[in-house]
């Protein structure tokens, strides 16, 4: 599964570094609680289905548009990094036993 997308503060553009943390091996539960994708814990996620940004940069678009109908892709999101800045990570899931900065990686 590929994650993709990130912003800077006026533009949508590609993966910056931080984001590229989710790539790799089985990152589900900070997928969980970030976009809502195999959420079994029950995270509220923070940007679920939000779709593409209308304000994406070309580069964004061309990336995106490669993908096509591709069966890797599991729907699209986007989140801003003031968003991230003022998550409660200490937030649980609904047992209760699993917060957001423990599954989300560092």
């Amino acid at each position: 599964m590929l994650v993709s997308g990130a912003l800077t503060t006026r533009t949508w553009c590609g993966t910056p570094p931080s984001t590229s943390l989710l790539n790799n091996g089985n990152a589900y539960d900070g997928l969980a609680c970030l976009f809502g994708i195999r959420n079994t814990f029950s995270f509220r996620p923070l940007a679920e289905g939000r779709g593409f940004p209308s304000d994406a940069s070309e580069g964004l678009r061309t990336e995106y548009a490669a993908y096509g109908n591709s069966t890797d892709v599991q729907g699209t999101t986007q989140i801003t990094w003031a968003e991230l800045a003022s998550t409660d990570w200490q937030e649980t899931d609904n047992s209760g036993t699993r917060s957001r900065d423990m599954v989300a990686g560092d």
